[in-house]
């Protein structure tokens, strides 16, 4: 046989064989412990684990998460985190709702794919951010829930209120308990400690104020 014929007969076969999508959301790195729960049941998680839409995720005390997006963006969860995937579809704009109801997260783009198509609303328990290409930072504790800015833009609002958008780097985004909702401004070291709470190898260092 040819090489033509040889290759003709490799794409007939290929041509045959189905296609798989990448999956939307696939765990990256893990710190123990940290489990993923799906369908009533509670496993621990390890990297290269597919995330489906319906599952939550959980680290318990120092452990941490990182997930891979399939449109680029990096996900980091801290200590204590709790944090569900409504809905992640990868095919064509990448489309996904996530709830942090607890401890702190990152929201991270590529800047190499910044460019890409994506539409994902990230939601704390009454605070709901829409984002395109950004880097965010936020946590969700029972007294306020908040979220930063870090670079690009991002529309925020809390349940009951208008919502706004957030342009200048350093500011917030916060609602309270007692539902007290606005915009106000961090300083970049009090920024640099909170961002230490989403990283691998993070334990005591991280200071007891965003605890």
């Amino acid at each position: 046989m040819d090489k033509a014929r040889l290759w003709l007969a490799i794409a007939s076969i290929a041509a045959g064989l189905p296609v798989f999508a990448a999956p939307a959301v696939v765990v990256d790195a893990v710190q123990a412990p940290a489990w993923v729960e799906r369908g009533g049941q509670r496993v621990e998680v390890k990297a290269g684990d597919e995330v489906r839409a319906g599952d939550r995720l959980r680290t318990g005390e120092e452990g941490r998460l990182r997930l891979k997006l399939a449109e680029g963006s990096t996900v980091k969860l801290g200590k204590q985190a709790s944090f569900g995937v409504e809905k992640a579809e990868a095919g064509g704009v990448f489309r996904a709702t996530f709830t942090a109801t607890a401890g702190a997260f990152r929201f991270t783009t590529d800047p190499s794919r910044k460019g890409e198509g994506r539409d994902v609303e990230i939601k704390t328990l009454h605070v709901t951010a829409g984002v395109r290409g950004t880097d965010l930072w936020g946590k969700s504790t029972p007294e306020r829930e908040f979220i930063v800015l870090i670079e690009g833009r991002i529309s925020v609002g809390a349940a009951g209120q208008p919502p706004v958008t957030l342009s200048t780097p350093l500011d917030f985004y916060e609602r309270t308990a007692a539902g007290a909702a606005g915009v106000k401004r961090l300083d970049p070291a009090t920024l640099a400690e909170y961002a230490r709470e989403t990283e691998m190898g993070t334990f005591a260092e991280v200071p007891r104020s965003i605890r």
